[in-house]
């Protein structure tokens, strides 16, 4: 669904696709966000080859403190058409040893505000945000035993209900 919003939002351009010279005029795609993002954004990249320049950072994004964190190099610097970021799974992290999250759901608002806030502030750029990806509880615990932290479906749906508050 995600590759389709940025789609549909790019085919809007009409740029020429085959002119290389057209390359420096052609809209930029921002693709921020967790490992997810890194297995689609060459998909992505293939798909609007010739619509637009889609710029995807070699990091994983990891939680949303980390992105607030690097949005300047990430996003801003580029002045982007269209960004498209995901962030919250690593965020849901809840540690055994505290019960803690990784990023509390109070920050997790908060640093989401700060995000669509500075990009809206620095770029024109449209926002697309991507929820978190469900997760099975029995399959996220088998494939993190022995790690300190567990992921559960409850909170992925918690922060996916605080990222569409905040995107509405």
């Amino acid at each position: 669904i995600a590759v389709l919003c940025v789609l549909a939002q790019t085919a809007a351009f009409g740029q020429s696709p085959n002119e290389e010279a057209a390359t420096a005029t052609l809209p930029k795609v921002v693709l921020v966000g967790d490992s997810i993002r890194l297995s689609y954004a060459p998909i992505v990249t293939q798909q609007l080859e010739g619509r637009a320049v889609v710029v995807s950072p070699k990091p994983n994004g990891g939680d949303s403190s980390n992105v607030l964190k690097n949005l300047e190099q990430w996003v801003l610097r580029e002045k982007p058409a269209i960004v498209h970021f995901n962030c919250g799974i690593h965020d849901t992290k809840k540690f055994s040893g505290t019960g803690r999250f990784q990023v509390s759901p109070e920050q997790y608002e908060a640093n989401l505000r700060q995000i669509v806030e500075r990009i809206r502030e620095n770029t024109e750029a449209v926002v697309i945000f991507a929820t978190t990806t469900p997760i099975l509880d029995d399959r996220a615990a088998a494939a993190r035993q022995g790690r300190d932290y567990e992921l559960l479906g409850a909170s992925v749906q918690q922060y996916n209900t605080i990222a569409r508050k905040v995107m509405a």
